[in-house]
């Protein structure tokens, strides 16, 4: 009987194999901080927790790499904002799912989805949960701005929780009315410093669509990782607008 011989997959380096290894170990790590309140703050208080989300960030930009891929790098948030701009001008999108903490650099784009008629869905940092402490006042700041609108439509098409798990991932998933294809600007949020402090807007953020097998992927990652944070019976509705 031949040798048997322990192979890594023949299209996997043994660094993109011990990559995904530690991205592996950090969301089991992660999941079982969530269970443990102990270990959550053990983590969040530590610069480990922002090495763990990192970890998961390679995990993705791994998975965009098993194919080639188009990839657009938003550099910074103009960038962002003018995108977003461009893609309700140009095509017709029906909803938008928005996975936020603060929302300090959302609001806007918000703002523009909901006065041009399109059902948004927004999901930002809970005060309680927060690991940041001023993203609970930043989010009630952003939610004010937005219900202050001059034009209250925005009523038929807005809705928002706040969820309770500590923000990790930020994004934008744009879906059409026809057009089978979907956009994705998804990035990542850091914490240093002791009280920790949240960093979002300044780290770039991944454009993808579903036109390619890699963008599917990712659509499909955060789609459902949305979906999770959102039907969670904890998850809270925002507080009604003022009448």
């Amino acid at each position: 009987m031949p040798k048997q011989t322990l192979k890594f997959p023949p299209d996997m380096s043994v660094a993109e194999f011990t990559t995904f290894a530690a991205a592996i170990l950090a969301e089991v790590l992660l999941v079982i901080a969530f269970f443990s309140d102990d270990i959550f703050r053990f983590f969040t208080r530590r610069p480990v927790f922002e090495v763990l989300v990192l970890a998961l960030l390679l995990e993705i930009l791994w998975i965009l790499r098993r194919k080639p891929l188009q990839i657009g790098l938003v550099l910074n948030d103009r960038e962002f904002q003018a995108e977003i701009a461009r893609l309700i001008q140009t095509e017709h999108i029906d909803h938008v799912r928005i996975l936020g903490a603060g929302m300090s650099s959302l609001k806007t784009p918000i703002q523009e989805f909901c006065q041009a008629g399109i059902k948004v869905k927004v999901l930002c940092q809970h005060p309680d949960t927060a690991v940041d402490i001023r993203d609970g006042q930043r989010a009630r700041e952003s939610i004010e701005l937005i219900y202050h609108l001059k034009d209250k439509t925005f009523v038929d098409y807005l809705e928002g929780k706040f969820g309770r798990d500590a923000a990790t991932v930020r994004g934008v998933l744009l879906t059409p009315r026809e057009s089978q294809m979907e956009y994705l600007f998804v990035g990542w949020y850091t914490y240093a410093g002791e009280p920790p402090k949240i960093a979002g807007r300044r780290n770039p953020m991944i454009m993808v669509t579903s036109t390619t097998e890699r963008g599917r992927i990712l659509i499909r990652f955060f789609s459902d990782l949305f979906e999770a944070r959102w039907s969670r019976p904890d998850a809270e509705p925002w507080p009604p607008p003022p009448k």
